[in-house]
């Protein structure tokens, strides 16, 4: 651990061209609070976007002015538990959503102020629907570790199997004509040819970076999100040797991805990148920490929609004529401190925009997290690195560290700062437990079998 005995917060000015977190270009217009949560997706088709959820259904809004989209209905899956649905794909008067073990939600569209469900389709089928596409008369479901299933929609009243092709783990689907790409998983890249819906084989697999999770295409390009390492780019002129052409490691987790023009938009996790081809290879040309759980993206033309969990944040691309601030981080948690004792934890600001930052007031919100110095300005392409110092005196210290700009669209921005958690801290061995197995085993886990091993521990909670 390091520890320091003094208590200070210093800053250090660092000139463009030196390291930069690369992020420009996004202006956020507006942030919407939709009647559902725990936002999932976006599909967009004209003038109208379904934005699903974990809770409160599937929300359907008019982006027919896409600076200002609008809910004009919901959209609730029948039959699935919280009426949860993860990815949607609208076609002329229907609508499909893969809600995995639930099956696929089938919707009349034809009045988007009134959308209702027609059926749930494969929901005792054993398999889990991730994502959907049309392409004719024939809707692509991705199924896992089920491959792909092809289904007949020319009456989408009475659908009909059509076929199965089994790949490693296929999350996401995009198609060009009779051509599907899958993101599928360890696999990478893998391409189906459906020309025969009825008897489909596989063209080609190809391994990708990190773990495919989505994919998009437009004309011979193929991008694949891979989580941890960013996003790939693969031509596929030649469908049976898809070429790798770059990868471009986002800062955090690449989810979803959305095509712009010749760009390529990236929910990743914290933040939302802008990526393009210079020729050569997958360049940063827009960055925005949002503060959010990004979990999915969408673009018309330069607005982008920026599912985060909780919000829909819409922002548009292109230069930006004022100040733009971006922080590098919008929460720190501090390992745990020995009372009496300091530890130090830095974030980068940065001013994306063309004009000088002028900072009206620098604050922090508790006595633990102490600053001593001031920054007043802040020029074009230039970044402050804050070295933050929390000194436990007393349990479960929060607050924040923030300042307020002439930023146009973040006048305030700020930091959340916790020290020494009531329970276990970053950096403490973690307390042995024994908890029941309730599927897939009938056994108690106990933490302690497997010291020296990995352990990942996930909690979630709904209400």
């Amino acid at each position: 651990m390091k520890k320091i005995r003094t208590t200070f917060l210093t800053f250090f000015l660092i000139v463009a061209g030196s390291v930069m977190l690369n992020g420009k270009n996004l202006t956020i217009l507006e942030t919407i609070d939709p009647s559902n949560h725990e936002l999932l997706d976006v599909e967009i088709s004209g003038n109208y976007m379904i934005i699903p959820g974990g809770l409160g259904g599937a929300s359907v809004f008019d982006v027919s002015d896409p600076v200002n989209p609008i809910q004009i209905s919901t959209i609730f899956a029948g039959g699935c538990q919280y009426s949860r649905s993860y990815n949607w794909e609208i076609d002329g008067d229907f609508a499909y959503g893969a809600a995995r073990d639930c099956g696929i939600v089938v919707v009349d569209f034809s009045d988007p102020e009134n959308p209702q469900q027609i059926e749930l389709l494969g929901a005792n089928s054993g398999l889990s629907y991730e994502d959907v596409e049309v392409v004719g008369y024939v809707l692509i479901a991705a199924v896992h570790g089920n491959g792909i299933v092809l289904y007949d929609v020319t009456n989408p009243h009475a659908i009909q199997l059509i076929s199965q092709i089994s790949s490693e783990n296929a999350w996401s689907v995009a198609s060009n004509g009779t051509l599907v790409y899958v993101a599928d998983g360890e696999a990478g890249l893998t391409i189906i040819d459906i020309s025969d819906p009825e008897n489909p084989f596989q063209v080609s697999t190809m391994l990708a970076s990190g773990s495919s999770k989505d994919v998009r295409n437009v004309g011979s390009s193929v991008y694949l999100a891979v989580g941890n390492e960013g996003v790939d780019l693969f031509n596929v002129s030649d469908p049976a040797a898809p070429v790798f052409m770059s990868n471009y490691n986002t800062s955090n987790f690449a989810t979803r991805i959305a095509i712009l023009h010749n760009k390529v938009a990236v929910s990743d996790w914290d933040d939302v990148e802008i990526l393009q081809w210079n020729g050569t290879e997958l360049e940063i040309v827009g960055y925005k920490n949002t503060g959010g759980r990004t979990m999915a993206i969408g673009a018309i033309g330069e607005v982008i929609y920026s599912a985060e969990w909780r919000y829909l944040q819409v922002f548009e691309y292109g230069e930006i004529d004022g100040a733009d601030l971006d922080l590098s981080r919008r929460e720190i948690s501090f390992p745990f401190v020995e009372q009496g004792d300091s530890y130090v934890e830095s974030v980068i600001l940065e001013n994306n925009g063309n004009e000088e930052a002028d900072f009206s007031f620098v604050f922090v919100t508790h006595e633990d997290f102490v600053l001593d110095e001031y920054i007043e300005s802040l020029e074009p392409g230039s970044q402050v690195e804050f070295e933050i110092t929390y000194t436990a005196d007393t349990n479960n210290a929060a607050g924040i560290f923030g300042m307020y700009s002439n930023d146009p669209d973040e006048p305030e921005i700020s930091v959340q700062l916790n020290g020494n958690h009531v329970g276990v801290n970053v950096g403490e061995p973690a307390p042995n437990y024994t908890l029941p197995i309730v599927y897939n085993g009938n056994e108690n886990f106990q933490l302690s079998d497997y010291l020296g091993s990995v352990v990942v521990m996930a909690f979630f909670a709904t209400w």
